[in-house]
């Protein structure tokens, strides 16, 4: 995820806005909420929660899952028969 701060001019007067996105972490697709057209959330756990919703994968190494930390889009990842985290390296920076 990157949180990103713009400084707004308004009636002479300047402040900072704090937006975070996400980008998958293999392909490097911009999370999008294609509803309402939005790429960023007010805050990190806002972030966090509408990446899971939107079946977004948070990375697990104790699991095998990726690397911690790390977002995978759902085009990037799927699990095998076995219950077992497979992400997709053809799709590797597909968006850079």
């Amino acid at each position: 995820m990157v949180s990103v701060s713009n400084a707004v001019k308004k009636k002479n007067m300047l402040y900072g806005i704090k937006m975070t996105s996400a980008k998958c972490d293999n392909c490097k697709k911009e999370w999008r909420d294609y509803n309402h057209g939005w790429t960023c959330m007010n805050d990190d756990s806002a972030m966090e929660s509408v990446l899971m919703d939107d079946d977004w994968h948070k990375g697990d190494e104790s699991c095998n899952e990726g690397k911690d930390g790390e977002h995978y889009c759902p085009e990037c990842y799927k699990f095998d028969d076995n219950d077992n985290f497979v992400l997709d390296m053809d799709r590797k920076d597909k968006y850079l």
